[in-house]
């Protein structure tokens, strides 16, 4: 039995983490496309996890809701900060506060 557990707990670990770089990916993506659209540059190249937290999607189901921070800049001098936010492995929104157009890039 306690065999059984562990092997679970293993490969529930192992689930999420796999999950968690899929779900980097699309966000890098993102990301990119976003800063691309608005005519700024990507810093680093990548993302950071900032929260993960269940949710119930629409049909009832327990599903993972991502928040990832990057950076970006307009000017080459400044550091701006930019959110996305994913429910499972849709990307529901961009926000790029500092940006000079329209806050938010929906993909």
């Amino acid at each position: 039995m306690t065999t059984l557990f562990v092997l679970v707990v293993f490969g529930l670990l192992g689930w999420l983490w796999i999950s968690n770089l899929r779900a980097r990916e699309i966000a890098i993506r993102a990301a990119r496309e976003a800063c691309a659209h608005q005519h700024l540059q990507l810093l680093d190249g990548t993302v950071s996890s900032r929260q993960l937290h269940p949710y119930r999607n629409q049909r009832g189901l327990v599903g993972l809701r991502r928040t990832y921070q990057f950076e970006y800049t307009q000017d080459m001098l400044r550091r701006e900060q930019g959110y996305i936010i994913m429910s499972d492995y849709r990307v529901d929104s961009v926000v790029l506060p500092a940006a000079r157009t329209s806050g938010d890039f929906q993909i």
